[in-house]
């Protein structure tokens, strides 16, 4: 996704939102990537557990091992995008670049999604529902 530089007169944070947006979004596809590459170890383990109500034991199983080896590399991303989202998470944005960048990132963190239609919200002057 290319990000235009958008206005001058943003608040110092949506700038600085907008400064990482490259690595930002390069991590993101790479975070998409390296999760689906989890989804048949995954697959395999709900095999090998079987039908039935989850139970603590079924972590025993060495599919699962396998799952949580296979998606160790999403996990460490998972970490940095986080550290780097996390600062302006409660803080609103209002350009159109930010907003897009935020939502991206939901695209991948569904509960991203919910500080998107905060901002949307904002800018229409409509406070959410609680």
């Amino acid at each position: 996704m290319a990000l235009p530089s958008g206005p001058k007169n943003l608040p110092d944070h949506e700038a600085q939102f907008l400064a990482v947006a490259p690595r930002m979004v390069a991590l993101l596809d790479e975070y998409d990537r390296l999760w689906a590459l989890s989804h048949e170890p995954y697959a395999i383990y709900e095999q090998a557990r079987g039908r039935g109500r989850y139970k603590p034991e079924h972590e025993k199983l060495p599919e699962w091992f396998a799952y949580i080896e296979a998606r160790r590399p999403a996990d460490d991303l998972d970490a940095i995008l986080e550290e780097m989202y996390e600062p302006y998470r409660d803080l609103r944005l209002v350009s159109f670049e930010a907003i897009k960048l935020r939502h991206r990132y939901g695209m991948t963190f569904d509960w991203a999604r919910d500080d998107l239609l905060e901002d949307l919200d904002a800018i229409w002057g409509r406070k959410p529902c609680a």
